[in-house]
């Protein structure tokens, strides 16, 4: 269960960042080492970090970036690796 709430922590960490636009807290919770990859809604797979960051920044750095609100998350703790799954309210 301890697993599972620090999955959730950092769900609703990625969401903050998110809606703040904060490149910082942003790059705070990607992996330095070890694989990592991103799918934005209409875009290509991204699979390399300093890509996935340049992403985030670009997605910051346009006008009227959309309001996503995480609802109804639910943590999947499979031992080294853990995923969350929600539901996005946009708007």
């Amino acid at each position: 269960m301890a697993a599972d709430r620090d999955l959730l922590a950092v769900n609703d960490a990625f969401y903050r960042a998110f809606r703040a636009q904060d490149s910082s807290a942003m790059d705070a919770l990607w992996a330095r080492d070890g694989p990592v990859a991103c799918i934005h809604p209409g875009w290509g797979a991204l699979s390399k970090r300093d890509r996935i960051m340049a992403s985030w920044q670009a997605i910051f750095d346009a006008p009227g970036a959309p309001d996503i609100i995480c609802v109804a998350p639910r943590a999947y703790d499979l031992g080294e690796v853990g995923f969350v799954v929600c539901f996005e309210q946009i708007g």
